[in-house]
């Protein structure tokens, strides 16, 4: 259950993005206009890549990485291009092809910033005193810890793929 939501509210952040980078105004009425429509498709995005960047992290971690590059701007794609899953993944491949080693960078970079606010919440778990193999006696302060976790590297990481894709549909392609 927390997997879906955490991905309902990645879904939604997107939408957040594009409501702001297309001059809406990012209040509710805005943001379920631009996402509903979308949702399944953006979910359905969501699991191909993650299953992707798992498949290929469990065959080593440089395919795991290379399927996290070449989808990088593959949601905000089907947002903004009102793409269908297979034609947003085609398009996030046209877009990061000849890019694909600064876009590496990019990815580290991200992922060094999500691991630095996962590690913030373990020191606030500790500073609080909770266990982490505990998780039924941690209560209301651990569950608002999970969520300003959660809901910071999911806003950074769809932040970090929308800008990318913005500046990606502006640049010549390249081979």
């Amino acid at each position: 259950m927390m997997e879906i939501c955490v991905m309902l509210f990645g879904v939604f952040t997107l939408g957040l993005f594009h409501a702001y980078s297309t001059g809406g105004q990012p209040g509710f009425s805005a943001l379920r206009a631009s996402v509903a429509p979308h949702v399944a498709t953006l979910v359905g995005l969501s699991v191909v890549i993650f299953i992707g960047i798992l498949l290929g992290s469990i065959m080593l971690v440089l395919p795991g990485i290379f399927v996290a590059i070449v989808t990088l701007v593959a949601p905000p794609a089907a947002l903004f291009e009102k793409l269908s899953i297979v034609d947003a993944l085609k398009r996030s491949h046209a877009l990061t092809q000849g890019r694909r080693l600064a876009l590496l960078g990019l990815v580290l970079l991200t992922s060094g910033l999500v691991l630095a606010i996962l590690v913030l919440g373990l020191m606030a778990y500790q500073a609080a005193g909770m266990p982490l193999n505990k998780p039924p006696e941690r209560g209301l302060a651990a569950a608002l810890i999970d969520s300003v976790v959660t809901i910071s590297a999911i806003g950074l990481s769809y932040a970090v793929a929308t800008r990318t894709y913005l500046v990606l549909v502006t640049l010549p392609p390249r081979a």
